[in-house]
């Protein structure tokens, strides 16, 4: 095979993952802001979410407070494997955790280190 994103889908090529039938359909899409997006799906099975946006970590799908990352599609995109069915209402949200900390904690170091050099040449 050449793909098969089923367990089990031995022997299923492209073309059949082409015509297969989806398990779910997108109902109805909204933005709030760049960094937030709401998309209701009407699921028969768990699916992938794949999203516009260019891949990248921070990307988070939201589904019932469970949290669901970000994994990397066609080399660029952002997809989402969803394990709900049903009527299932996905928040995609852009959550910079550990960039942002590192941040603060770089230019508070900055900071310190300009007021030591400071000190210690007014010393000399």
């Amino acid at each position: 095979a050449l793909f098969s994103v089923r367990p089990g889908g031995e022997g299923q090529g492209i073309a059949d993952l082409l015509t297969a039938e989806q398990p779910g359909v997108i109902v109805r899409r909204k933005t709030e802001d760049p960094n937030s997006h709401f998309v209701r799906v009407k699921a028969d099975s768990p699916f992938f979410l794949v999203f516009h946006e260019a891949f990248h970590p921070a990307w988070r799908a939201f589904v019932n407070g469970r949290e669901y990352p970000s994994w990397m599609a066609y080399y660029c995109l952002n997809a989402f494997r969803v394990d709900e069915v049903g009527d299932v209402e996905v928040e995609l949200r852009f959550t910079v955790r550990g960039e942002l900390m590192g941040l603060w904690a770089a230019s508070a170091a900055l900071f310190a280190s300009g007021v030591l050099i400071a000190f210690y040449k007014g010393r000399t």
